[in-house]
């Protein structure tokens, strides 16, 4: 079995079985098919060895990624190698042990965009886009990262409550060592205020 089958049968498996958000399934697809897929998917996954992970982890170093998002692409791979031993595809996860290069990325300052600019940007998603103004509007006023706006559900929005309930982004439950809040909100959440106002438009 080569790399790319293994990958392509745990991501049936993560959908079918296991239940991971669909933002999740599309970001790990899209991980592979971009940074993964051209170094990997012709390696028998088998034999997989720390050079192999190298040259394509080397690859996101020189592209100047961040540490996180590399850790998010070594998740997918672990995740695939896992699941494949449990299943006796493989018999070793050849990411254990696997330590990630050091980034290069640094990180651009960004600026609060003036209030007069993110009204026009929210008028402009009204007039054009009817799909992604309400999520604009519930970024803009809650605060909430762009991984967690994507992975709201409808039955997460509790408007009888004024709250909605928020999973934590994949990267922070991803990291060597997770920390215990970490593992408490990946199963339960965060509850957020959100009056009904502000969500309605989800609904």
């Amino acid at each position: 079995m080569s790399v790319d089958e293994l990958v392509q049968w745990y991501l049936v498996f993560a959908r079918d079985d296991r239940g991971l958000e669909h933002s999740t399934l599309t970001g790990y697809t899209d991980v592979y098919d971009h940074w993964l897929r051209s170094n990997l998917e012709h390696l028998p996954a088998r034999s997989l060895k720390f050079a192999d992970l190298d040259r394509a982890f080397g690859r996101m170093r020189r592209d100047g990624m961040s540490y996180s998002r590399m850790n998010n692409r070594r998740a997918l791979l672990s995740g695939a190698f896992k699941w494949g031993k449990r299943h006796g595809k493989v018999s070793a996860n050849p990411v254990d042990g696997f330590e990630l290069p050091r980034s290069t990325h640094r990180s651009t300052p960004t600026n609060t965009p003036e209030h007069e600019n993110l009204l026009k940007l929210l008028d402009g998603a009204d007039e054009h886009d009817q799909n992604i103004a309400p999520v604009l509007k519930l970024g803009a006023t809650t605060g909430k990262r762009r991984g967690e706006l994507s992975g709201l559900r409808r039955d997460r929005l509790r408007l009888e409550r004024n709250e909605l309930v928020v999973m934590p982004v994949r990267a922070a439950l991803t990291a060597p060592t997770p920390c215990q809040r970490c593992r408490v909100l990946a199963r339960y959440g965060r509850r957020a205020p959100a009056s009904s106002r502000t969500v309605s438009p989800l609904m």
